[in-house]
Protein backbone atom coordinates (compact mmCIF):
# COMPACT_ATOMS: atom_id res chain seq x y z
CA UNK A 1 0.00 0.00 0.00
CA UNK A 2 2.32 2.09 0.97
CA UNK A 3 5.87 2.81 -1.10
CA UNK A 4 9.20 1.80 -0.15
CA UNK A 5 10.14 5.64 0.14
CA UNK A 6 7.47 6.32 2.95
CA UNK A 7 7.86 2.61 4.45
CA UNK A 8 11.72 4.37 5.22
CA UNK A 9 10.96 7.76 6.35
CA UNK A 10 8.72 5.82 8.74
CA UNK A 11 11.25 4.03 9.65
CA UNK A 12 13.72 6.82 10.36
CA UNK A 13 11.32 8.66 12.48
CA UNK A 14 11.64 5.50 14.67
CA UNK A 15 15.11 5.41 14.74
CA UNK A 16 15.51 8.73 15.51
CA UNK A 17 12.96 9.15 18.50
CA UNK A 18 14.50 5.88 20.20
CA UNK A 19 18.11 7.58 19.91
CA UNK A 20 17.22 10.00 22.76
CA UNK A 21 17.98 13.00 21.04
CA UNK A 22 19.26 12.98 17.09
CA UNK A 23 21.04 10.17 15.38
CA UNK A 24 22.88 10.78 12.47
CA UNK A 25 22.63 9.15 8.60
CA UNK A 26 25.04 6.20 9.14
CA UNK A 27 23.40 5.49 12.48
CA UNK A 28 19.91 5.76 10.96
CA UNK A 29 20.93 3.54 8.17
CA UNK A 30 22.02 0.55 9.95
CA UNK A 31 19.21 0.45 12.22
CA UNK A 32 16.37 0.75 9.39
CA UNK A 33 18.57 -0.82 6.54
CA UNK A 34 17.60 1.97 4.61
CA UNK A 35 20.48 2.53 1.70
CA UNK A 36 22.68 6.01 2.96
CA UNK A 37 22.37 8.10 0.09
CA UNK A 38 18.59 7.36 -0.33
CA UNK A 39 18.11 7.91 3.28
CA UNK A 40 19.91 10.97 3.18
CA UNK A 41 17.60 12.63 0.43
CA UNK A 42 14.29 11.32 2.52
CA UNK A 43 15.86 13.12 5.50
CA UNK A 44 16.23 16.93 3.97
CA UNK A 45 12.69 16.40 2.60
CA UNK A 46 11.28 15.70 6.31
CA UNK A 47 13.72 18.24 7.25
CA UNK A 48 11.95 20.89 4.43
CA UNK A 49 8.63 19.45 5.85
CA UNK A 50 9.28 20.82 9.31
CA UNK A 51 9.00 17.34 10.48
CA UNK A 52 13.06 16.97 10.93
CA UNK A 53 16.02 19.24 12.49
CA UNK A 54 19.47 19.21 11.41
CA UNK A 55 23.05 20.12 12.37
CA UNK A 56 25.97 19.47 10.99
CA UNK A 57 29.38 18.87 11.85
CA UNK A 58 31.19 16.62 15.02
CA UNK A 59 28.16 15.44 17.08
CA UNK A 60 25.46 16.86 14.20
CA UNK A 61 22.81 14.82 13.00
CA UNK A 62 18.89 14.70 12.81
CA UNK A 63 15.95 15.16 15.21
CA UNK A 64 12.88 15.77 15.31
CA UNK A 65 11.26 18.89 14.78
CA UNK A 66 7.95 18.00 16.82
CA UNK A 67 7.46 15.40 19.87
CA UNK A 68 5.82 12.10 18.98
CA UNK A 69 2.72 12.79 19.63
CA UNK A 70 2.36 15.63 17.13
CA UNK A 71 3.80 13.52 14.20
CA UNK A 72 0.60 12.06 12.54
CA UNK A 73 1.57 9.83 10.35
CA UNK A 74 -0.24 11.25 7.85
CA UNK A 75 2.17 14.60 7.95
CA UNK A 76 4.85 11.87 6.70
CA UNK A 77 3.16 9.96 4.07
CA UNK A 78 1.86 12.97 2.25
CA UNK A 79 5.22 14.00 1.74
CA UNK A 80 5.85 10.82 -0.38
CA UNK A 81 3.01 9.68 -1.74
CA UNK A 82 0.67 10.95 -4.60
CA UNK A 83 -1.69 13.15 -3.94
CA UNK A 84 -4.46 11.31 -5.38
CA UNK A 85 -3.50 8.32 -2.69
CA UNK A 86 -6.50 8.11 -0.96
CA UNK A 87 -8.76 8.61 -4.37
CA UNK A 88 -7.50 5.94 -6.07
CA UNK A 89 -10.19 3.54 -7.81
CA UNK A 90 -9.80 -0.49 -6.49
CA UNK A 91 -10.04 -1.10 -10.43
CA UNK A 92 -7.02 0.98 -11.66
CA UNK A 93 -8.59 4.19 -12.79
CA UNK A 94 -7.05 7.54 -11.15
CA UNK A 95 -10.21 7.99 -9.86
CA UNK A 96 -14.00 6.76 -10.06
CA UNK A 97 -15.73 9.38 -12.16
CA UNK A 98 -18.91 11.12 -10.21
CA UNK A 99 -22.31 9.66 -11.36
CA UNK A 100 -20.23 6.48 -12.81
CA UNK A 101 -18.31 4.44 -9.65
CA UNK A 102 -16.88 1.27 -10.52
CA UNK A 103 -18.55 -1.78 -9.49
CA UNK A 104 -16.38 -2.09 -5.96
CA UNK A 105 -16.55 1.39 -5.34
CA UNK A 106 -19.50 1.04 -2.56
CA UNK A 107 -17.23 -1.59 -0.91
CA UNK A 108 -13.99 0.26 -1.42
CA UNK A 109 -14.80 4.03 -0.31
CA UNK A 110 -15.47 2.91 3.68
CA UNK A 111 -12.08 0.91 3.38
CA UNK A 112 -10.56 4.14 2.06
CA UNK A 113 -12.09 6.09 4.54
CA UNK A 114 -11.05 4.15 7.57
CA UNK A 115 -7.20 4.04 6.28
CA UNK A 116 -7.04 7.49 6.07
CA UNK A 117 -8.51 8.01 9.27
CA UNK A 118 -5.76 5.77 10.86
CA UNK A 119 -3.16 7.73 9.11
CA UNK A 120 -4.50 11.51 10.37
CA UNK A 121 -5.13 9.95 14.21
CA UNK A 122 -2.15 7.56 14.53
CA UNK A 123 0.91 9.23 15.39
CA UNK A 124 4.50 8.59 16.07
CA UNK A 125 4.12 7.96 19.37
CA UNK A 126 1.53 5.38 19.45
CA UNK A 127 4.24 3.57 17.16
CA UNK A 128 6.69 3.95 19.74
CA UNK A 129 4.67 2.68 22.51
CA UNK A 130 3.21 -0.56 20.84
CA UNK A 131 6.92 -0.87 20.59
CA UNK A 132 7.43 -1.74 17.33
CA UNK A 133 11.19 -2.25 15.75
CA UNK A 134 11.61 -0.36 12.45
CA UNK A 135 11.66 -4.27 11.14
CA UNK A 136 8.21 -5.24 12.84
CA UNK A 137 6.81 -1.60 11.45
CA UNK A 138 7.25 -3.09 7.54
CA UNK A 139 3.94 -5.65 8.83
CA UNK A 140 2.74 -8.01 6.06
CA UNK A 141 3.93 -8.33 2.74
CA UNK A 142 0.34 -7.67 1.34
CA UNK A 143 1.38 -3.73 2.33
CA UNK A 144 4.31 -3.71 0.09
CA UNK A 145 2.73 -4.30 -2.84
CA UNK A 146 3.89 -0.60 -3.88
CA UNK A 147 7.96 0.51 -4.28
Amino acid sequence: MLSQTSRYALHALIVIARSGGQANVREIAEQASIPTNYLGKILHVLGRRGLLRSSRGAGGGFQLARRPEEIPLLAVIETFEDPQFFARCLLGSESCPEGRPCVAHALWVPIVEQTRRFFETTTLADLLAEGQSPAALAGPAHLHERA
